[in-house]
């Protein structure tokens, strides 16, 4: 019976996503079928499981900056217990947790090109046919390994301004451990962040007022996501400028203000005073850095 009313509240959480997200014509869905790169980037080593095992928490598909189409899922590989004498039931390091996005490829490509995380002595000199691919940058060949079927399209493809912004970005909080794939005319990005982001995990709701606050901040992040990812897609052989990474930023902005204003006018169907689970109260630890100050006045 608990685990029954445990499920219904988080249900609850999932509607109050997707209506607030329907708002902006984002379409969101939990649980969700796996992203097409998933298992191409399982088979390279790129994103790892012990349990050999994924869920797909949920995924939110849309239009973003420029009339761009993207798609994010939230990725956890399957959790497994170990029992021991000594320590009991723990759990292990399950692999993969983060999320993926799929972006389209402006630049037209036939091969296969990845840029995985530098395992140092232990890089594979091919994966799957694919030949390692070397760079003149120091900085870019300490953090990324590439491999391509291709060597003159990955140097096209992976240029002196995307090796700049691919290292700033694996700089940033939720950009350690990108891993990209280059796959079908479209752009395959991984992110393994642990639990410091999560848009679609099935959580006990606060009262509704803190519920709203929960889910806007979860948009905020998205947005800031989507931002920053499509900044480093959309400058992939150009040079960017300020004036089109300001636009994407208003835009995403204005997105982020449009799902306020939705989840400003909800009213509670019921009885949302479920409390937080101990230790939960306080919810500013949901809140993006950048996005402090920003939301609690619009909601």
């Amino acid at each position: 019976m608990l685990a029954q009313q445990t499920h219904q509240k988080s249900h609850f959480v999932h509607g109050l996503r997707h209506d607030v997200y329907e708002s902006i014509n984002w379409n969101y869905c939990s649980p969700s079928l796996p992203p097409d790169a998933l298992n191409p980037m399982r088979a390279w080593r790129m994103l790892t499981s012990r349990s050999g095992l994924f869920r797909c928490n949920g995924a939110l598909t849309g239009t973003g900056y420029n009339d761009q189409a993207f798609g994010i899922v939230d990725v956890t590989a399957k959790e497994i217990e170990r029992t021991t004498l000594q320590e009991g039931t723990t759990i292990m390091n399950p692999g993969f947790q983060g999320v993926m996005v799929s972006l389209p490829h402006p630049v037209t490509f036939q091969g296969r090109t990845i840029i995985a995380t530098d395992k140092g002595a232990f890089n594979p000199t091919t994966i799957d046919l694919m030949k390692r691919v070397g760079f003149a940058s120091s900085q870019f060949e300490e953090i990324f390994e590439v491999y391509s079927d291709d060597q003159v399209e990955a140097r096209a493809l992976i240029t002196p301004d995307l090796m700049e912004r691919l290292i700033k970005f694996s700089q940033e909080v939720l950009g350690h451990r990108i891993q990209c794939s280059f796959l079908g005319r479209q752009i395959h990005i991984a992110l393994d962040i642990d639990q410091s982001f999560q848009f679609s995990h099935d959580i006990i709701p606060p009262a509704f007022d803190k519920a709203k606050n929960v889910v806007i901040a979860e948009a905020g992040t998205v947005c800031i996501l989507l931002e920053k990812l499509q900044a480093l897609q959309s400058t992939v052989g150009r040079q960017g400028s300020g004036g089109a990474d300001n636009a994407r930023k208003s835009f995403y902005l204005a997105r982020l203000e449009d799902l306020a204003a939705r989840v400003k006018s909800l009213r509670p169907d019921g009885d949302w005073s479920f409390g937080m689970p101990a230790g939960m109260e306080d919810d500013h630890h949901m809140f993006c850095d950048s996005l402090k100050g920003l939301l609690y006045p619009r909601v």
